[in-house]
């Protein structure tokens, strides 16, 4: 697990296409990124891993469906993991109140998510109660591998990155 304002590279993934492995950057951010978007359609998470991947690693044009195919089957059972994790991990918010935490490890986009989770709550007027969640541990355990990220009711909403207002507030809006 890194931060996402640090300043290191994402760890190489070895994924298995025919029996080859072949070494992909950002795999982990991107399945956590897909992973938050919520979507089972197979062909839009597909689409979305290929698109996000390509932007780091070279995919040949005549093995795009290979790599569609490899990468659909490392997210399943990547997001079955995580979903795993969640269920074993997610504590029940007090009846009536949402639960939200925010996973990271204190530094300036990790505070700068809580400042804006806590503002669009108060914007909203939602009963909740805010948890940092700072233990490294812990936070693997959800399955986010970049922070700061946001869960909200057990659920991973966005990871790596600071949510927009918007963002956060559509979040809250799914889990109402």
């Amino acid at each position: 697990m890194s931060c996402s304002c640090s300043p290191k590279q994402p760890g190489v993934y070895m994924l298995s296409i025919d029996g080859d492995q072949v070494r992909m950057l950002g795999v982990e951010q991107a399945f956590q990124e897909v992973l938050a978007l919520g979507t089972e359609d197979e062909e839009a998470l597909a689409g979305e891993l290929l698109a996000r991947l390509k932007k780091r690693n070279y995919i040949p044009d005549g093995a795009l469906d290979k790599y569609r195919a490899a990468l659909l089957r490392e997210y399943k059972e990547f997001a079955a993991r995580a979903k795993k994790d969640q269920r074993a991990n997610g504590k029940e918010a007090p009846e009536g109140k949402m639960e939200i935490k925010i996973l990271g490890t204190g530094c300036a986009k990790c505070h700068a998510l809580e400042k804006a989770v806590r503002e669009v709550v108060q914007e909203m007027g939602v009963a909740a109660e805010i948890a940092e969640v700072r233990d490294v541990n812990e936070i693997a355990r959800t399955g986010v591998l970049l922070t700061p990220g946001l869960m909200i009711n057990g659920k991973v909403k966005s990871a790596g990155k600071v949510s927009s207002k918007n963002e956060i507030k559509k979040y809250i809006e799914q889990e109402m």
